[in-house]
Order: structure tokens, then sequence, then C-alpha cells
């Protein structure tokens, strides 16, 4: 019983969860000489900075030990309380009882090049550089001490050679992986552990836990990729860990993947897997409590995203990430400032982190009508920024002001910054553009066009359109498209003023010529995986509801082609609301009306709007329930604005037939 509350408490600590690990081993009784219960003790004692006392505690229980394993432990320990001289014994000590034990060397390096004493750690590496390493366990640890030092071309070399002479070897073809990703080449690391978890296995000769290691590292590598198809690999890769060992390592990492993703679906999934994992008495690391919490929070369940906050908050030392998602949300939440000020306070005397806190602070400053408070901290950046001809950095500080709510402010902050950067003209343009002051920003992109390139005025202009489409003049839609003409005549081949055109010519209404234009653009050899995505999905969008104007036949195949669009979208993508809500387009066009209805309640729920509305109505109408559609119109109308201006062009014949059909 006492070990397994022991083992309990070093995963607590593992974990960063200090006071849960303080609470298990103050209910064992305390033995003297048991050493393990005292490293225990004597790191919870070093977390609390209470380094003397728990150097007091275990100095002497070390002196009884000949272990090798019990001393490299006490040289680490020291090293992290800042005991140099005393450490730099211990590692001589370790070395002295295993004098051939890499491990013991790698950690010695270290600790040398941890309290800046790199001289000395490259002399201990090329001591045992010189004992002419023949064990690859040896060889491999070199390589690692080389790298530590900065000298990767060195740590190469010695990979590459024992690669060669052992290329079947898992173990090693998984630290070389490692070693490619650390230099940033993420291809050839993705190769080789594709390679390792293949079921083609060749000549490979590699153990269970490698293999297991093998996919979580894959699985960590493609969880962080935006293609959804990458995903979806890393998914099947720790299912099938957890169906082989069904370890919480592998169900964490699982809920971890999940929880990045946008889509609720996904973040209800990695709910459940972290709530199985509690459920079976897995203990939740501060990453992914956190993670859990986000996706909690995002899904509206505040109180239980606010109970794991406190448990990551409530420490000595609280990590920042932590303390900035916690503030935001009690700010969103609206609790009040007497509560969130202490977090604040914490986060202001955190080197690094005084932006962030003026960000949190504002925000709280403008949510209890505060805010001119704030002004002054605000005029002290940007001063300095324009004092130092910081360019980027203004406008950094620009757009954070204006996302913490402080809008008067932002564009008296953008006059001042265009009043000595003529360029930073364009940026105030956009600001206009969120602000929804459609010409006033296009007034600004015609006095740019002055002076600045034509692709950049472009591609201003069109994102302005894009913030404001559902106000767009004629006349506006006149002066973009020149200004797209004169960027597509002095560079034709630029992708992205092709691109803006085809969504100007959506934004336009003019849908013969878009198709037209986006079918020149998927085939084209020069776009991301990503932005064909996105331009499938366009196309699907239009071929679905254009097709309702065509012959049974014609509508038919473009329907069709329309479906295998929006397949290849969501593959690329993933399920967001957007695509569910083309998707459910395309459905009722084929007449899969409940699929089309499954993908339009998704859709709302994920990115509620005025179409996602329409669409929704549409298909309930469709699968006979109009008492739910015609409430569902009405909150359209009332909550968010759905009226003939607030969809495209091409669907307001549709808009106006089925608002006839609900006042029947």
């Amino acid at each position: 019983m006492r070990e397994g509350k022991e083992e309990l408490a070093r995963l607590l600590l593992l974990r960063g969860q200090h006071e849960e690990a303080q609470k298990v081993l103050a209910g064992l009784p305390f033995r003297s000489n048991d050493l393990q219960a005292l490293k225990l003790q004597s790191e919870l004692l070093l977390r609390e900075g209470r380094a003397s006392e728990a150097i007091a505690k275990i100095e002497p229980v070390m002196a009884t030990s000949s272990d090798p394993v019990d001393w490299l432990w006490y040289a680490q320990f020291l090293s992290r309380a800042k005991q140099v001289q005393e450490a730099d014994a211990a590692f001589a000590h370790v070395i002295a009882l295993a004098p051939h034990w890499p491990e013991a060397q790698l950690a010695q390096i270290m600790h040398l090049i941890a309290t800046n004493r790199k001289a000395q750690a490259e002399s201990v590496v090329k001591d045992w550089q010189g004992r002419n390493l023949q064990d690859i366990s040896d060889r491999r640890a070199l390589a690692i001490g080389f790298e530590l030092l900065g000298q990767t071309e060195q740590a190469e070399k010695i990979y590459r050679q024992i690669l060669e002479e052992n290329p079947g070897n898992a173990e090693l073809l998984l630290e070389w992986a490692g070693f490619c990703l650390r230099r940033g080449r993420t291809p050839e690391c993705r190769a080789v552990l594709e390679r390792l978890v293949s079921t083609d296995q060749g000549s490979l000769q590699i153990s269970d836990s490698t293999r297991l290691d093998a996919r979580r590292n894959l699985a960590q590598l493609l969880g962080l990729s935006p293609d959804y198809r990458d995903v979806c690999r890393a998914k099947e890769l720790l299912e099938a860990n957890l169906r082989e060992q069904g370890l919480p390592t592998d169900r964490c990492l699982l809920a971890r993947v999940l929880s990045r993703r946008s889509e609720r679906s996904s973040k209800q999934r990695a709910i459940a897997e972290y709530q199985t994992v509690v459920r079976e008495g897995g203990i939740l690391s501060p990453e992914d409590r956190l993670a859990y919490a986000q996706a909690l929070a995002y899904l509206g369940s505040w109180p239980d995203a606010r109970m794991q906050l406190l448990e990551l908050v409530n420490t000595e030392s609280p990590q920042p990430a932590h303390l900035v998602f916690f503030v935001s949300q009690l700010i969103k939440y609206k609790s009040p400032a007497v509560e969130i000020e202490p977090y604040l306070k914490k986060l202001q005397f955190l080197p690094g982190y005084d932006f962030v806190a003026l960000e949190l602070q504002t925000q709280l400053a403008v949510r209890d009508g505060r805010e001119e408070e704030i002004h002054s901290l605000w005029d002290e950046k940007l001063d300095n920024a324009i004092r130092s001809s910081r360019w980027t950095d203004a406008e950094v500080i620009l757009g954070a002001a204006e996302s913490s709510g402080l809008i008067s402010w932002t564009e008296t902050g953008w006059t001042r910054l265009v009043e000595v950067r003529g360029q930073a003209i364009l940026g105030k343009a956009l600001f206009l553009g969120r602000q929804k002051r459609l010409q006033e920003a296009l007034d600004l992109c015609q006095k740019a066009a002055e002076s600045l390139p034509i692709t950049a005025v472009a591609a201003t202009a069109m994102s302005i359109l894009r913030l404001n489409r559902t106000s767009i003049q004629e006349d506006e839609l006149r002066l973009v498209e020149a200004w797209l003409t004169k960027a597509k005549e002095s560079d034709a081949k630029d992708k992205r003023v092709a691109i803006d055109y085809a969504s100007f010519l959506n934004l336009a209404g003019r849908y013969d010529e878009v198709e037209r234009a986006y079918r020149e653009l998927l085939n084209r050899n020069d776009l991301s995986d990503m932005e064909k995505a996105l331009i499938q999905n366009n196309l699907a969008y239009i071929l679905a509801v254009d097709s309702q104007k065509s012959s049974e036949g014609t509508a038919k195949v473009r329907l069709q082609e329309a479906e295998d669009l929006i397949d290849k979208a969501i593959a690329v993508i993933g399920p967001i609301g957007s695509l569910l809500d083309t998707r459910s387009v395309v459905r009722m066009g084929l007449g899969k009306n409940r699929e089309a209805l499954n993908d339009a309640q998704q859709a709302v729920l994920e990115e509620p709007s005025p179409l996602s509305y329409f669409h929704l109505v549409q298909a309930l109408i469709a699968v006979g329930d109009t008492p739910t559609a015609l409430r569902e119109w009405q909150r359209a109308r009332q909550d968010l604005g759905l009226s003939p201006e607030a969809i495209p062009p091409i669907e307001r014949t549709r808009f106006r037939e089925v608002a006839s059909q609900l006042s029947q």
C-alpha cells in the first residue's frame, strides 16, 4: 500500500500537481532512512523554494548509498537547486561509480552547459569521443552530447555512421527521427516515423514499445497540422495504441490532438476522452488539464472549466499560459474585477508577459466602462514604437488595442502612424473596414493607389469587401474591380490576385464568370491543398444552388460534381461550420434531406450566420417539419439579421419563396 501511494505521489509530482502530492505523502508514516520517500519530499520542498531544507533532509541518507542511479538523481537535484559545486562533486561521484554509463555523462554535460561552462562540457565530450566507442548506446549518447553543444554536423555524422552500420535498428531510427525534427526537417522525420509504424516492416527489428512510441511521436507531429487528413491519421495511430494497451498516455494525447481542432464535434470527443481518463483513475498533466478546460469553456461549460483551471492557477508558480486563459475567461464570463485583479497582478510580474497583461487589463477596463483609465499605458507603448521607427511593432500594438476593445483610441493611433509613415494607410483602411465603415476604407485605398503597389491595394480592398459583403454598392464594386484588373496586368501569374479576383466575382454575383474562374484556379499547380479546398467549397456551393435553374439531367450532373468537391474540401479542412453548410445545400439538391438536416443543424452550432440559418430552415421544410422551420426563421430574422441582403444574390429568389411559404 505504501509503495502504491509513493508511486501516486511521484506521478502527481511529475504532472506538476505539487499540493496533491504533498497531501498523499502527508498521509504516510515517516521513515527517516527511506531514501525513495525522502527523494519525493525533497523534490516537493525544492519546488516550494525551500532548497536548503530539502538538501538538509536528503544529504545524510545519500551518504549511505552506493547506487549510481540514486547519485545521478542527487546530482541533478543539486543542479536544479543551484548548488553548483555540490552538484559537480555529485556528478564526479556518479561517474566514479559507473564510468561507462552514457546517461550520467549526458547529465553532466547538460549541467555544465546550464551553468555556463560550455568549454568544460566540450572537454568532457572530446574526452568521451577519444575512447573510440563501439557500443551503439555510447555512440548515440555521444551524438546527443554534440547536439547539446550545438555541434549538430558532428552529431549528424555520428548518427549516420551508426545507421549505416545498423539500418534495421528501430530504436536508433526513432532517435534519428527526433533529431530530424529538432533540426526542422519535418518531412524527413515523418518519413522515418511512417516507416516505423508501417505494417510492412521488412528487415526492421522493432519492439512493441518502440512501435507504440513511434505511433505517439508521429501522431503528435500530425496532430499539429491544419490538414484534417493528418489529424485523422493521428487519431488512427493513437486508437491503434489504445486497442493494444489502452494507456492513459495515448488517450490524453488523442484528446489533446482533438482539442486543438476548431469544430465542436472534435472538442466534444476530446472532453469524452479526458473524462474517461479521470473516471479510470488517471491523472491529467497541467498541459492536458488546460486543454480539457479550454474544450469545456469553448462548449459553454464554464463552471466545469473553471474548476479545472483553479487547480492550475492556485499554485505557488502557475504557468503563464494558464493564467492568461483563466483571466480571459473570467473577463468573458463577467466575474467581478475584485476576483480577477489578483490573478492579473501575478501575470503582470512575470517576465515577458507585461504586454499580454496589458491586453487583459484593457479588456477588463472596457468591459467595466473604464477604458479611459488605460489610454496612457497604450500611448506610451505606441510613442516608443514610433519614436524608434519600429513600424511593425506599432501595427501590432494598434491591432492588440483594437482586439482589446479600444476602438476610438486605435483610430487615433492609426491616424498618428499614417502621419509619420504613409505606407501604414492600408492598415488604417483595414481597420475602418472592420468597423463597417466601407466608404471611408475604400477612400483610403484610393489614396494609397497613388503611391503603393497596386497588388497590395487590391488585396486590401478585397479584404474590406469581404468584411462588408451585405452593404456593398455598385460603384464600390466598379472601383475595386479596376484595381484588381490593374493588379492582374502587373503580375498575371500571381495566384493571390487570381484568388482575389474570383472572390470579387462571387461577391459581385457574377456566377457564370466565377465558376470559370474557380475552375481555372483548380487547374493551377501552384495552389496549396488548403487553398484548393476553399475553392472547392465555394464552387460546390455555386453548383448546388445554381442547379435549381438547370434541367433535371444537367442539375444531377452538377450536383454530383458539387458533392465530390465538398467531400474533397472537408477531407482537407475538416467538418467546420461553413463546409457543413455547403454540404447541406448539396445534399438537399440530391434529395438526401435527413443528411442535409444533420449538416445544417451542426453548421449553425459551429458557425451561426444568417446564411446557415436560412439553409437550416430549408432543410427543416424539406423533411416536413414546417413548425420548427418557422421558429428558426423567426429567430434568425430577429437575432441574426436574416434578410435578402444578408445572403448571396444567387439565393435571394429562393429566400422570397421561403418567406412566402412560411407566411401562409
